[in-house]
C-alpha cells in the first residue's frame, strides 16, 4: 500500500469506522477519487481487513444507492482467487462503507514506481487478471475502474483485483452513474467511456489492455486508442508482434473489435505455455546498439526466430572410446502437422535414437514460418528432447510492403531502418542486406544456408526469401528467379508468394524491348497470379497493380 496521509474530511472517516460494530481502525493506508481505504482490526475474528468509505458525493444519489445495494450483493457472493473478498458493506453517517480482506503486498501501481515485472510474470499477472475480468463478466458485472492502483498484491506476488465500489451492473440502462459523472481513471478509460458513451464489458478490456502494456514497457502507449495500422505496429515495435497485436486488439478504438475477457485469458496462457526459445521479437532479432551487433548476427543465424543451439563438444570430442553413445531424442510439434527432418531425413515419429553429436532439425508446416535448428546430443545424458512451436505466416500491410520496397533499393541500410519492418519474411531479406553491407560473410552464408535449407523442405516463405534475397543483391528481378518450390507455394495457398511471382513477370515484361500484348502468355500469367494474390487475402497491394496494368478475368 503507499504512504500514509492524514484525515481531513469534515466528518473523520476512523470516527465512521469506529461506528461500525466490531471493528477498531488502525491506520489510513490509502486515499483515492473515490474515497479512503483504512486498515482496521476485525475484533471478532481477530485478523486484519480493509475498509473503504466512499465519498458522499458519489452515494447522496437514491438510484446510486438502490444500484449499490443490489451490486454489492454479487460482488460480495464472489468466490475467485483474484479478486479481493468483501466481507461486509452498508451505510453509516450518511457513507457507504465495504469492509474487504486486507492484501497486505501493496500494489500494482506502487510495484512500477519501483520496478517492472518481468515480460512472463507480467503475462502470467495479465492472464490472472483476465481470468478475473471472465469471472465478473460472466455475473455481468463491469469493473469500470480497472487500473494498476486497483490490482493489489498478495505477499507472494499473486494480482488480487479490487474496488468493484464503482462495478456496473451490464443491466444497468445508464452509461453513467446515478449521480451523472463517468467513474474511472482517465488514463485507463475506454474512449467510449470517457465520451460518457454506453459501455459494455470491452471497457474493462482496453483497461487490461494498457495495464499489460505498462507492466511491459514501464509506460502507456504515446497513441491509443488503436484506429490505424501505424498504430499497431506502433505498439508493436514497443513489446513484439505476438504481445503487441495482442494488446493493439484490447485498444481497438471499436468496442466489437477487442477480444472477450475469455479469449484475453486463454491467449495469455497460451502464450505463457509456448516454449521460450521461440518468443523472440522482431526488435530483439533487430538490436539496437552496436554493442549487441555480434550477438545480433549469431541470432540471426536462427531463421526467422528459431534458435541455432550452440552446445557443448560431442562425446566423441571429450574423449570418449567404443561405439558412439546413443540418445533417445523426443521431439514434440505445434502445430501437430508440422513436418520434421532430422539430418535431412524425415522424422514422423515423436521419439528417436540418434548417435551423439551435432544433428541438423528441421521443422515446417503449411502457413507457418518454418524453423532450422543445430542441436548437439551428448552421450552424458540418455535422454534429450526438442520443441517446436511453429508460428502462423501473416502478410505485411501496404505501408509495410511499400516501406520494404524503399529499403531494399537503398545504397545503404541501418538496423533502424530494417526494424520498421516486423513482418518476417521480408525483415529477413533486410538482415541478409544488412549482413553483406557490414561484410560479414559468414553470418551472411549461414543465414543463407538455412533460408536454401527450409526452401528444399517445402517452406513456402523461404522460397519468397530465397527470390527476394537474390533480387536486392544483384539489383534486379525477373521471371528466371522464380522456382518451382515458389510456384508451389502459391499453388498452395500464400499469397506473398503469389504477388512477388507476378512482380518477376511484371519486371520481366517491363524489361522486353517489344510491346507485350495482353494475350502474351507472360502477361496472362502475371493477371493469374495477381488474381491468385486478391483471393489468397493480399488486395490492399495486388489491387493496384491489377488496375493499374489493367488485367482482366
Amino acid at each position: 500500500m503507499s504512504q500514509n496521509h492524514q484525515d481531513t474530511t469534515g466528518i473523520s472517516g476512523s470516527a465512521i469506522i469506529e461506528g461500525i460494530a466490531g471493528y477498531r481502525v488502525l491506520k489510513l493506508i490509502e486515499r483515492g477519487g473515490m474515497g479512503a481505504v483504512y486498515l482496521a482490526e476485525d475484533q471478532t475474528l481477530q485478523r486484519h481487513v480493509a475498509i473503504k468509505i466512499v465519498h458522499p458525493e458519489y452515494t447522496d444519489d437514491p438510484e446510486y444507492q438502490k444500484r449499490f445495494t443490489r451490486e454489492a450483493l454479487t460482488v460480495a457472493a464472489f468466490q475467485h482467487p483474484n479478486i479481493v473478498t468483501v466481507h461486509a458493506s452498508g451505510w453509516l453517517q450518511g457513507k457507504q462503507y465495504i469492509v474487504m480482506e486486507y492484501v497486505a503486498g501493496g500494489n500494482l501501481f506502487e510495484l512500477l514506481l519501483s520496478r517492472r515485472p518481468t515480460p512472463m510474470a507480467a503475462v502470467d499477472m495479465a492472464g490472472r487478471l483476465a481470468d478475473a475480468l471472465a469471472y465478473a463478466h460472466e455475473r455481468d458485472v463491469i469493473h469500470r475502474d480497472f487500473k494498476p492502483r486497483n490490482v493489489l498484491l498478495r505477499e507472494n506476488g499473486a494480482p488480487v483485483l479490487s474496488d468493484f465500489g464503482v462495478a456496473k451492473s451490464q443491466a444497468t440502462q445508464s452509461s453513467q452513474t446515478a449521480v451523472g459523472l463517468v467513474v474511472g481513471n482517465v488514463r485507463y478509460m475506454a474512449p467510449e467511456q470517457a465520451l460518457g458513451e454506453a459501455v459494455t464489458d470491452r471497457i474493462d478490456i482496453y483497461s487490461l489492455g494498457l495495464v499489460l502494456f505498462e507492466m511491459l514497457t514501464g509506460d502507456l502507449p504515446v497513441m491509443h486508442p488503436v484506429r490505424t495500422r501505424q498504430d499497431q505496429r506502433a505498439i508493436v515495435r514497443s513489446v513484439g508482434r505476438d504481445l503487441g497485436e495482442f494488446i493493439a486488439r484490447c485498444l481497438n478504438l471499436q468496442a466489437g473489435a477487442r477480444p472477450s475477457a475469455v479469449e484475453c485469458r486463454d491467449w495469455l496462457d497460451a502464450y505463457a505455455r509456448r516454449p521460450r526459445s521461440n518468443r523472440l521479437s522482431g526488435k530483439a532479432l533487430l538490436g539496437v546498439t552496436a554493442v549487441a551487433a555480434v550477438a545480433i548476427a549469431v541470432g540471426l543465424l536462427a531463421w526467422r526466430g528459431g534458435l541455432r543451439g550452440h552446445a557443448p563438444p560431442s562425446a566423441a570430442s571429450a574423449g570418449s572410446t567404443g561405439a558412439p553413445a546413443t540418445v533417445a531424442l523426443s521431439i514434440t510439434r505445434l502445430p501437430a502437422t508440422s513436418r520434421i527432418f532430422v539430418d535431412a531425413k524425415p522424422e514422423a515419429a515423436d521419439s528417436i535414437d540418434l548417435v551423439a553429436g551435432s544433428h541438423e532439425i528441421v521443422a515446417v508446416a503449411g502457413g507457418y514460418y518454418g524453423e532450422v535448428r543445430q542441436l548437439t546430443l551428448t552421450g552424458d545424458v540418455p535422454r534429450d528432447s526438442v520443441s517446436f512451436a511453429l508460428e502462423p505466416t501473416r502478410l505485411p500491410t501496404a505501408d509495410e510492403q511499400q516501406r520494404f520496397l524503399k529499403l531494399a533499393d537503398a545504397s545503404a541500410l541501418t538496423e533502424a531502418q530494417a526494424s520498421t519492418v516486423t513482418e518476417r519474411t521480408l525483415r529477413t531479406v533486410l538482415q541478409a542486406k544488412l549482413l553483406r553491407q557490414s561484410g560479414q560473410s559468414a553470418q551472411f552464408e549461414a543465414l543463407s544456408k538455412d533460408v536454401e535449407t527450409l526452401r528444399r523442405f517445402g517452406d513456402g516463405r523461404a522460397a519468397v526469401v530465397s527470390l527476394l534475397i537474390g533480387s536486392v543483391l544483384s539489383g534486379h528481378v525477373n521471371r528466371s528467379q522464380v522456382t518451382q518450390s515458389l510456384i508451389a507455394a502459391s499453388a498452395a495457398g500464400d499469397a506473398m508468394a503469389s504477388l512477388f511471382i507476378a512482380v518477376a513477370y511484371r519486371e520481366s515484361i517491363n524489361a522486353s524491348d517489344q510491346p507485350v500484348a495482353t494475350t502474351d502468355p507472360l502477361y496472362k500469367s502475371y493477371c493469374h497470379h495477381l488474381a491468385l494474390a486478391i483471393s489468397q487475402g493480399w488486395p490492399d497491394v495486388a489491387d493496384e497493380y491489377w488496375r493499374r496494368d489493367r488485367c482482366t478475368k
